[in-house]
């Protein structure tokens, strides 16, 4: 048996450590493959992908002799192709690295801003809550203002109608008001008339008494109505009166006229009325 100890080339150290650091590499790329077949979260590949770097480094440099066994036969056979093997192993762990590492910064830098983004939209759903409730109390507090100007509208409306009412009123307690003083001058008109009457010493004032109730009936029909008038001509309902005049001309138109005379304090004493 021999003994003495085996001896290495400069280019099996190399090959031996490159095959390390391939072996290192397809460890190393664990992390990416199980994130992209979303096995694990991308926090926990991240911790993956550290873990898995310090144990390939901490692999390397120890020289395991698991891994030598692995790769020694294929290494002392074919040196170049285990040195483009391990040169594309390389490459593509380089590749998945930066493209593992792109996509874990794209995810920060969404995640950052679709958080800027969510904090933006809500901070404008608040807003527009807040602009929603003012628009509201708005509208309530104007409901309320439209309900009093409606209220106040009504009350004004009855303040008028009574203004109107009380106007109207008024304007027919000065209208009976000049009526009763014109039917007043009528009445005295008439009184004269009938003292005139019972003087049988001068004839009956027959013209002056048919000038003043065609001015009497006129008054009446014109600020009264035709009814008054026919009412002024008639005796029915009144009670008789006697008198002393004997002559009969005198004494028939003395009848005549007082009977217009009672009928004009009957209108005044309507008219007086409230």
């Amino acid at each position: 048996m021999n003994n003495e100890p085996k001896v290495f080339s400069r280019s099996s150290i190399s090959q031996r450590s490159a095959f390390r650091l391939s072996g290192a590499i397809l460890v190393n790329a664990v992390p990416f493959l199980l994130d992209k077949a979303g096995l694990i979260s991308a926090a926990d590949a991240r911790v993956l992908f550290v873990a898995t770097v310090l144990v390939s480094l901490l692999f390397v440099v120890t020289s395991s002799s698991a891994f030598d066994w692995l790769f020694g036969r294929a290494q002392r056979r074919y040196p170049v192709v285990s040195l483009i093997i391990v040169g594309l192993l390389g490459a593509t762990y380089f590749v998945l690295a930066w493209h593992w590492l792109g996509i874990q910064w794209t995810r920060e830098v969404e995640s950052v801003e679709a958080t800027r983004m969510n904090a933006t939209i809500t901070k404008l759903e608040q807003d527009i809550q807040k602009e929603r409730d003012r628009v509201i109390e708005r509208d309530r507090v104007l409901g309320a203002k439209d309900t009093e100007i409606v209220q106040l509208r009504d009350a004004l409306d009855q303040a008028k109608t009574r203004e109107a009412s009380l106007r109207t009123q008024l304007d027919d307690r000065e209208r009976r008001k000049a009526v009763r003083n014109a039917l007043g001058a009528f009445l005295a008109e008439g009184r004269q008339l009938l003292s005139e009457c019972a003087n049988e010493r001068e004839p009956p004032p027959e013209q002056k008494a048919e000038d003043w109730a065609a001015r009497t009936e006129a008054y009446l029909n014109e600020h009264l109505d035709a009814g008054h008038v026919a009412l002024f001509r008639s005796g029915g309902g009144l009670p008789m009166t006697a008198t002393s005049i004997s002559s009969i001309p005198h004494r028939q138109l003395w009848s005549g006229i007082r009977v217009r005379v009672a009928r004009l304090e009957q209108f005044i004493s309507q008219l007086s009325a409230p």
